[in-house]
């Protein structure tokens, strides 16, 4: 992978620069800017328009670097963002996929998982070719699975539609096509194509299964509260 243009966003400055130095001493990354706040950052990614931009959470104060990766998305979609972060957390990787960040890495990553981290988001051809939810669950993975992470469920049920969640929700409470046919004042072969899409989504074979790892990560407590 050659000609990455790559910035930074982070408000320490230790953090920043150890990333800058990593990522400049690398053949073929050049990084273009390395800003402390996020206004000085947004200036720099309009005028240098890099191609992967490494932004902290934090930027100017809590989960504004997420506000700032959307607003600037909006204006340059092009951009591959990914976000920094000094613990992992359900929330916030719900919030980062809705905004279209493709990626993220601990601010205490090592050398060989930012570099691997940048070129893969480096080398997409826009943002919405990357799958986040496959991203967080490679590096979360939970003892039943990869496709039982809970950060993979949690990003695959921030990209269910209402109509999917509500439908998820009946299913983690046991209900069959049916009766959720009923609930719903709808045809149970409406019910049955909407389970086959989640199912499919979830990566699951079947109700059951679904409903199983639901119940075994608290899925539908944890979405309440985050929602």
């Amino acid at each position: 992978m050659t000609g990455i243009r790559a910035a930074i966003i982070e408000r320490s400055k230790r953090i920043c620069d150890y990333y800058a130095d990593i990522l400049s001493h690398n053949q073929g990354i050049l990084v273009t800017g390395c800003n402390i706040t996020g206004y000085d950052g947004i200036l720099d990614a309009v005028f240098e328009k890099p191609g992967v931009l490494l932004v902290g959470e934090d930027i100017d104060g809590p989960g504004t670097g997420i506000a700032l990766a959307r607003a600037l998305l909006k204006r340059l979609p092009d951009i591959k963002v990914i976000l920094l972060i000094d613990t992992p957390n359900q929330q916030t990787f719900i919030q980062a996929s809705r905004a279209g960040i493709v990626d993220y890495l601990l601010k205490n990553d090592d050398r060989e998982i930012i570099l691997k981290t940048v070129r893969d988001a480096g080398s997409l051809l826009h943002p919405g070719q990357q799958d986040i939810s496959e991203r967080f669950y490679a590096k979360n993975v939970h003892r039943e699975g990869v496709h039982d992470s809970l950060m993979y469920t949690l990003t695959v049920m921030s990209q269910l539609t209402p109509k999917e969640i509500e439908i998820t929700k009946l299913i983690s409470e046991g209900l069959s096509c049916s009766e959720i046919a009923a609930e719903r004042n709808t045809t149970i072969e409406d019910i049955e194509e909407q389970t086959a899409r989640i199912l499919e989504k979830f990566k699951k074979k079947d109700p059951e299964e679904l409903n199983r790892m639901l119940r075994i990560l608290n899925i539908m407590d944890l979405i309440d509260h985050a929602l």
